[in-house]
């Protein structure tokens, strides 16, 4: 009988020794116990993971920030369309001039486009490394502007698609007017001058390109170099624009992709000019033939 209920007893003791404790809940951190380690809550396949590794290799700092969620913002910070567009996964975000959009995300690495109306598609990439984690992309769209040649643009803009555009004509040597029709205003390039006096509002009556100056640019260029040091000399080049400029045939020009308005020979049609291509126009006496290629 003695050994019956010593068996019985011993049971009782050995299953209340083998219950769970309480748990406390472990989302919102874990209390100073001691004994116990101070790392964020855990799932079944992470537990398993972790019990491969030996105390000695596991950093509870490095555990900690590199779990959570982090915050991707966007900024549309100067340009002149009223929206871009931020596609990321599934989802495109609107960017509304001077606005912020913050997308809440679990931490990881991300790519994402950015596009508007007339501006070539680019891809920028984002990494968040541990809970709370911020990472801040801030767009700019500056105009571009038509000029003979190429132009370098910055990394960090979002650039217009840049076109060719070729004019020739079985006429002699129609003038070609042409105007800008939509944004960017104010591309279409006049006149440039290195170290000399060239303001808005200036008239160009004669020459290859004639029009009223509406807005100016300046860059920093080399004019020259010393004779003996051989240091280069600089100087600054001011150009003109207007959306409104008459050019003597035949022309040769790049430009932001766009709708424009052409004039020439009593005829007058609206063309869209496609980055990326080479658009050719033929003026005719019996109006305008045009086409389109790919110039990659």
């Amino acid at each position: 009988m003695f050994n019956k209920y010593f068996y019985i007893s011993a049971l009782i003791i050995l299953a209340g020794c083998s219950s769970t404790p309480e748990v406390p809940d472990m989302s919102v951190g874990v209390p100073n116990i001691p004994g116990v380690p101070n790392i964020p809550f855990l799932n079944s396949n992470e537990s398993e993971e972790l019990e491969l590794k030996t105390a000695t290799e596991i950093d509870p700092v490095d555990e900690i920030k590199s779990r959570g969620d982090g915050y991707l913002s966007f900024t549309y910070n100067s340009g002149h369309l009223d929206n871009i567009i931020v596609s990321l996964k599934s989802e495109q975000i609107v960017l509304a001039k001077g606005k912020t959009v913050v997308k809440k995300l679990p931490v990881g690495k991300y790519s994402f486009d950015v596009s508007g109306d007339q501006i070539d598609t680019e891809r920028y990439t984002a990494e968040l490394n541990y809970k709370g984690h911020t990472h801040k992309s801030i767009f700019d769209i500056p105009s571009q502007y038509s000029k003979i040649g190429f132009r370098s643009i910055s990394e960090y803009d979002v650039d217009h698609k840049i076109a060719l555009l070729v004019v020739g004509s079985t006429l002699v040597n129609p003038l070609i007017e042409i105007i800008k029709l939509d944004k960017p205003p104010y591309v279409l390039e006049i006149a440039c001058i290195i170290d000399g006096e060239l303001k808005e509002g200036d008239k160009f009556t004669t020459g290859r390109a004639r029009g009223e100056v509406a807005k100016l640019t300046y860059e920093t260029v080399i004019v020259g170099f010393e004779p003996i040091s051989k240091e280069p000399i600089f100087g600054t080049r001011t150009c003109g624009y207007s959306d409104k400029v008459t050019y003597t045939s035949p022309l040769r020009m790049t430009l932001p992709e766009g709708l424009y308005r052409m004039n020439a020979s009593g005829e007058s049609n609206n063309i869209y000019v496609r980055g990326g291509n080479v658009n050719t126009i033929e003026i005719t006496s019996n109006g305008f033939e045009g086409s389109s290629a790919d110039w990659r």
